[in-house]
Formats: structure tokens, C-alpha cells, sequence
């Protein structure tokens, strides 16, 4: 039991959600263990929706902010979603998955631009409304604003050329060390080619993986966004004792 115990710990510092699934049944753990191994395979593949409906089926109560954060992805809140993408971007540093690691690299920046010119034209914003459209949102550009450039990185930051509003922000991501990691993605097989995305290469151009994940919190703080980077630490942690409370079940019988 002891094993399996520093197994499942081992494969959970990894984040290794799917082996665990894999394995339950050689693991030998529990139904509520199961649920929510699933609700965090659910949850990083953001089927929000399925992730919510494991977690109905939990016996444990569970945290106030894991219940709160299900349901506000599950509406699109920008808080919740930035922050899922920024677990899935850690995820990826920790499991050494470079190229994958690229590619949500470009969706932060792109979601990032999406979303402070959304907010400016219409406040409040939903991720999953027309308001973070690629092309609803070109289309009001050109229509509205005359900025006629298919690029939405670059047709925002000529929207907001004039402004000192989001300027720390546009200008992180416009750096040339930002265009350095967004090439990496271009040239891989997430982009336009076969090229490789490695460690090495991401310190070259940037700097560590986790050094731009810091920054990236950094921009989303810079645009209003409220951190939340703990949830499947927490998930973890009620994994853990979960089955340890288990352990000492099995013992004194």
C-alpha cells in the first residue's frame, strides 16, 4: 500500500493524470479518487462541462474556490480561463512538452489581445461569446476603426498605438523576445513546419520556461486578472489524503 501510496504521489507531482487513470485499478484507489483524477484529465482538456459532472459524483466536499472555479469556467469568466491556461502552460514545462508548450504560448497572446480589446469595446466579456471572435472582432476593427490587418495581434496594437492604456502589456508581447518564442511555435508541427521546440531553445530566445510563465502573470495581473494558479495543487492534495485516509481504514480492520 505504502508503494502504491509513493507512486501515485510520484505520478501526481508530474501531473500525470491520464497514467493514474490508467492504473486505478492496479493502484488499487478509491471511487472519489477516480472522480477526481478524471475531473483534472476533464478540466486541462477543457471540457469543463464533464469535468463539473465528476465532481456532482464526489462523496468529499470539496473547497469553496475548486466549486466556484468549475462553475466560472463553465460561464466563460475571463478569470477562470486565463487561469486554466496558465495551469496547462506549467503543465507543459513540467512534463518537458516544449512544442505543446509553444503553442499555448501563442494562444496566451493571442486570447490576451482578444481580450483587452473586448473589454474596451464592450466591458464585461464571455471567452465563449462572439466577443472573443477572431473574426467578429477584425470585422469591428476594419468596420468601425478602419484598422484593416487580418493579424489580431497586430491590428490591436495599431488600435491602441495612441493610447497609453495597456501599453506595458502590448509592448511584454511585442518584445522581440516574445517574437522569438512565438517563431519557435511557427516553425514546429503546432505551427507551419517539423522543426523541434526544446529546452534550450526557449532559453535562447527567452529565457526558462518558467521565467515567461512569471511573466505571463504578471501580464494578466497588469490587465485585471485575479490569480488562482493553485487548483490541482489542491486536487492533488485531496488526492493524497484521500487515499491515505484509506490506508489507515484498511490497517484497522
Amino acid at each position: 500500500m505504502v508503494k502504491r501510496l509513493d507512486l501515485l504521489k510520484e505520478l501526481l507531482n508530474s501531473y500525470d493524470y491520464n497514467t493514474i487513470y490508467r492504473l486505478r485499478k492496479i493502484l488499487n484507489i478509491g471511487d472519489d479518487t477516480v472522480l477526481l483524477v478524471k475531473f483534472a484529465i476533464d478540466s486541462n482538456n477543457f471540457d469543463f462541462k464533464d469535468a463539473n459532472m465528476k465532481i456532482k459524483k464526489i462523496q468529499t466536499k470539496l473547497p469553496e474556490k475548486i466549486e466556484k472555479n468549475i462553475n466560472d469556467l463553465i460561464k466563460g469568466d475571463p478569470n477562470a480561463v486565463f487561469n486554466e491556461l496558465i495551469c496547462s502552460l506549467y503543465f507543459q514545462i513540467v512534463k518537458q512538452e516544449y512544442i505543446d508548450f509553444s503553442g499555448r504560448v501563442y494562444r496566451f497572446c493571442e486570447s490576451v489581445f482578444k481580450y483587452i480589446f473586448a473589454v474596451n469595446e464592450f466591458g464585461t466579456v464571455n471567452f465563449y461569446s462572439e466577443q472573443m471572435d477572431k473574426r467578429f472582432l477584425l470585422k469591428i476593427l476594419k468596420e468601425k476603426y478602419d484598422i484593416r490587418n487580418n493579424n489580431i495581434i497586430f491590428a490591436v496594437s495599431n488600435f491602441f498605438k495612441n493610447s497609453v492604456k495597456y501599453q506595458s502589456v502590448i509592448n511584454n508581447l511585442n518584445n522581440d523576445k516574445m517574437k522569438g518564442l512565438i517563431e519557435l511555435r511557427h516553425n514546429s508541427i503546432v505551427g507551419h513546419g517539423f522543426f523541434s521546440v526544446d529546452y534550450e531553445k526557449i532559453v535562447d530566445v527567452y529565457a526558462a520556461p518558467e521565467k515567461v510563465l512569471k511573466d505571463f502573470e504578471r501580464i494578466l495581473e497588469g490587465i485585471g486578472i485575479v490569480l488562482f494558479t493553485k487548483k490541482y495543487k489542491i486536487i492533488n492534495e485531496l488526492i493524497v489524503k484521500g487515499e491515505e485516509d484509506e490506508i489507515k481504514r484498511c490497517s484497522q480492520r
